[in-house]
């Protein structure tokens, strides 16, 4: 029962860790705010929230940090409305020039553009003559293909960004931890099959003598039994000896 017990907390601490870590229980700080909700009664972490929903990351150099007003928040002359807010992120991160870029997305981002090339009056065959490329420690993050005022001509305003560099070497191990409970002794295991006989033990000493047994009935005499006359045999010869008196 308690191998079992040990096993549910065990499961209950990791759902709750995952629902942690994904942020699946965090409350959502912008709960009850609308489009009409003043900027200036939004909590940072709503203003945060409003940043990175709108595509920008938390690395950008115009990123809401805590505690700071800024043109969004401010209680007057700033955006005023959290409908305008949206708008202005929004503006923020679909702009492809290199403030709007790293504001939005941080020092690790550049703004690229290719050269202006004749559009071919809307035919993609014409595409061929735009070449995009990044560094080799870079990757394409945002592509927008922009005509000139004229309208035909086009290019590819683009943004490069660094890829994470490899992992580096492992840290010195922690010290051991505490040992943890011993586990539940498990169910016995089957008997084993009977080994071999051993061979046969010496002969001990002989034991001591043991007590004398009872006294055993008597026994029947080997001498034949003497004979002894039947009482008509006994007449028999009586009257056999009287017969055989003379009387003269």
């Amino acid at each position: 029962m308690l191998y079992y017990l040990v096993v549910l907390l065990i499961i209950v601490v990791a759902i709750t860790t995952y629902r942690h870590i994904e942020g699946f229980d965090v409350p959502d700080p912008c709960q009850g705010v609308t489009d009409a909700t003043l900027g200036s009664s939004l909590s940072d972490a709503c203003l945060q929230k409003i940043w990175l929903d709108a595509g920008c990351s938390a690395e950008g150099t115009v990123y809401p940090k805590t505690g700071i007003k800024n043109w969004w928040n401010q209680s007057s002359g700033g955006a005023g409305t959290v409908g305008a807010i949206k708008n202005d992120m929004a503006e923020w991160a679909r702009m492809m020039d290199q403030a709007h870029v790293v504001g939005c997305r941080g020092p690790k981002c550049r703004a690229v553009t290719t050269s202006m090339e004749d559009d071919g009056r809307g035919s993609t065959w014409y595409l061929d003559r735009q070449q995009l490329s990044c560094r080799a420690d870079e990757a394409i993050s945002q592509i927008h293909l922009a005509r000139n005022a004229a309208g035909n001509q086009i290019q590819y305003q683009y943004t490069c960004c660094k890829l994470p560099g490899p992992p580096g070497p492992a840290g010195p191990s922690g010290a051991p931890g505490m040992a943890g409970a011993p586990g539940m002794a498990g169910a016995p295991g089957v008997a084993g099959a009977p080994g071999i006989p051993g061979p046969i033990g010496r002969t001990g000493p002989v034991g001591a003598e043991g007590p004398r047994g009872p006294r055993g009935p008597p026994g029947v005499s080997s001498e034949p039994a003497p004979f002894m006359p039947s009482e008509d045999e006994i007449q028999s010869i009586v009257r056999s000896e009287f017969e055989n008196i003379d009387y003269q």
